[in-house]
């Protein structure tokens, strides 16, 4: 006769089904490895191969003991000598403006004759080369009876000479008139001040006094031109160098603001040029 299931056996049967799942699915869970993707090759290790792969990881990319930061030696350059350049610096290429063409070396222009540079290195007034250092009085009512002290700053010594309207003082200086002034101090006491007017050649008057110091009607400037030194004043105004010739034109020109004019002597070119200057000094 047939075996037929009941329930009862049927319940059984599934439970016991149920349960053999169950625990073969535990048990693969179990021993079924835990893998990981490798960043380096891409593939998938195991979950126990992850320290050592860290490791030789670790260990290729650690900088060696003798490994040195450098730069590697430059190429050899061609054998024309026109294409210079190294490392940082990129070849200087120009156009050439006859040809058009581009050039690695600088064109050269002809930028013609370069002027050297005027400047001033000095101004002052000269001495005068006569000088009233003091007088003696014959009489106190006639200045014009007194001995004149007259002091050549430019030959030494000094000259006494009784006052005579026309005389003359050296080789060309006249004696036109002398008097004798009061002046009072800063301490309150009273000097007695010699005042001698003298003629110069051309005519033109100075007042030479006893209590000052006569400097020339002049201006001397010590200028340089490029390498060289010289000296201007209104009676020797005019320069001449190697191919200039520096010329003060003073008479359109008031201190501290000077007018020359430079002269090339090759192309009779003449360049004007003002300075400023505010080295005026007292010898």
């Amino acid at each position: 006769m047939p075996f037929e299931p009941t329930n009862k056996t049927a319940s059984l049967t599934l439970a016991i089904a149920v349960t053999l799942f169950v625990s073969f699915a535990v048990l693969g869970a179990i021993q079924k490895p835990e893998y990981f993707p490798n960043a380096i090759t891409g593939n998938y290790v195991r979950s126990g191969e992850i320290d050592s792969l860290r490791e030789r990881v670790t260990e290729a990319t650690r900088p060696s003991e003798t490994f040195e930061l450098g730069w590697e030696g430059a190429n050899a350059q061609s054998d024309d000598g026109l294409w210079v350049y190294d490392v940082f610096t990129p070849p200087r290429i120009f156009i050439n403006p006859e040809t058009g063409a581009f050039e690695p070396t600088s064109y050269q222009f002809d930028k013609g004759e370069v002027e050297p540079e005027l400047s001033i290195l000095e101004v002052k007034r000269p001495l005068f080369q006569f000088q009233l250092s003091g007088f003696v009085e014959n009489s106190l009512t006639n200045a014009s009876q007194s001995i004149l002290l007259i002091e050549d700053t430019q030959n030494g010594g000094t000259l006494r000479l009784r006052f005579e309207e026309g005389a003359v003082i050296g080789d060309d200086i006249k004696m036109k008139s002398f008097e004798i002034s009061k002046k009072t101090t800063e301490a309150g006491a009273i000097q007695r001040v010699g005042e001698l007017l003298i003629e110069m050649n051309d005519h033109s008057h100075l007042l030479l006094k006893s209590s000052e110091i006569a400097y020339k009607m002049d201006i001397q400037l010590r200028m340089r031109f490029g390498a060289e030194t010289f000296e201007l004043s209104r009676e020797e105004p005019t320069y001449q160098a190697k191919r200039y010739q520096i010329t003060w034109k003073f008479e359109n020109a008031a201190y501290p603001d000077f007018e020359f004019e430079i002269l090339n002597l090759d192309s009779s070119a003449i360049h004007p040029i003002f300075l400023k200057s505010y080295l005026f000094q007292h010898p």
